[in-house]
């Protein structure tokens, strides 16, 4: 990603409106009991996709503050509340997931969706995010794990070898563990995130996953399977295969590949794009793709005891 973008730009497209059901975000907020909850703080709210699905079913009369460090993405937010039910009740600022302590306490419930995995330490986060809750209040956050979606296969990979899946595995985790070893988050952070919130004090933890999948069936005439669609189309048209060139080979580099290592291996990545745009074109291509995205909550205690591993926020 250029660095003219503002963070998670290329993962902010229409794409992304389409990453629930509603009767699965229904039931969650019955588990959850977000129709009790009047105070909420979305933590990287970017241009407020999970802050529009949350608020919406929580408490008539709850608000909710959203904050991000980018401006664009709040600039965004602030333009599309006016136009969405009890956008009046949304505000958004510039924060700092690692520095909560200005935007207040006493919140029922506090959430971020796929931020941890982008922070250097989680767990201080975590810690932020707890200290800004009231006594009984919620911690609910929704984090992948990105490294096992990419094994789920789709048409093109019927009849792949096991060695061009595995090379391909090789180069996301690479990627991965160069990320990490970066001090830019572990996009695969999602199943360690209950042992971050029991180690933070949490308790009456809950693990769920999401019911959806980024499903392409021919003529791909849904709304969502168009933004999926026309997504395959920009990577084609850009020099982009999970992330741009630029980060992909810092990533690899930093996760123990070298150059003409990734040079290979990008070129198989570009020719797997192409031909993935190619099949859609086409109308053969299939997939109902995804991976663990799990939705992770526990409470602070009525009585707050010291964490035994806390980081102070």
């Amino acid at each position: 990603m250029g660095n003219d973008k503002p963070h998670s730009a290329d993962y902010f497209g229409p794409q992304r409106d389409f990453w629930w059901h509603p009767d699965f975000l229904d039931l969650m907020a019955r588990r959850w009991g977000l129709a009790q909850v009047r105070r909420v703080l979305d933590v990287g709210c970017g241009a407020g996709h999970w802050s529009r699905q949350i608020l919406g079913r929580c408490h008539p009369e709850a608000t909710l503050l959203g904050i991000d460090r980018e401006h664009a993405w709040i600039d965004r937010a602030r333009t599309i509340a006016p136009s969405v039910q009890g956008g009046e009740r949304m505000h958004f600022e510039c924060g700092d997931a690692m520095a909560l302590d200005a935007h207040g306490r006493d919140f029922d419930l506090v959430t971020c969706q796929t931020v941890l995995i982008h922070l250097a330490d989680p767990a201080r986060a975590i810690a932020g995010m707890v200290a800004r809750l009231r006594p009984g209040g919620l911690l609910a956050v929704v984090e992948p794990n990105n490294l096992a979606g990419s094994l789920v296969g789709d048409s093109l990979d019927a009849d792949a070898p096991m060695e061009a899946r595995i090379a391909r595995l090789r180069f996301q985790w690479t990627c991965e563990i160069g990320k990490r070893k970066l001090g830019l988050g572990d996009n695969s952070l999602g199943d360690q995130v209950p042992k971050l919130f029991a180690r933070a004090g949490l308790i009456d933890l809950q693990v769920y996953d999401s019911d959806k999948v980024a499903l392409l069936v021919p003529p791909y005439a849904t709304a969502a399977q168009e933004a999926l669609r026309d997504e395959a189309f920009e990577h084609e048209a850009r020099d982009f295969a999970g992330w741009d060139r630029a980060t992909a080979e810092r990533y690899f580099l930093a996760g123990g590949g070298d150059s003409t290592g990734f040079e290979q291996a990008w070129r198989v990545e570009r020719d797997r794009v192409a031909q993935v745009a190619t099949a859609l074109r086409e109308q053969r291509y299939y997939a109902n793709t995804g991976g663990p995205f799990f939705l992770v909550s526990g409470r602070v205690p009525l009585r707050r005891l010291a964490p035994p591993d806390a980081t102070p926020p």
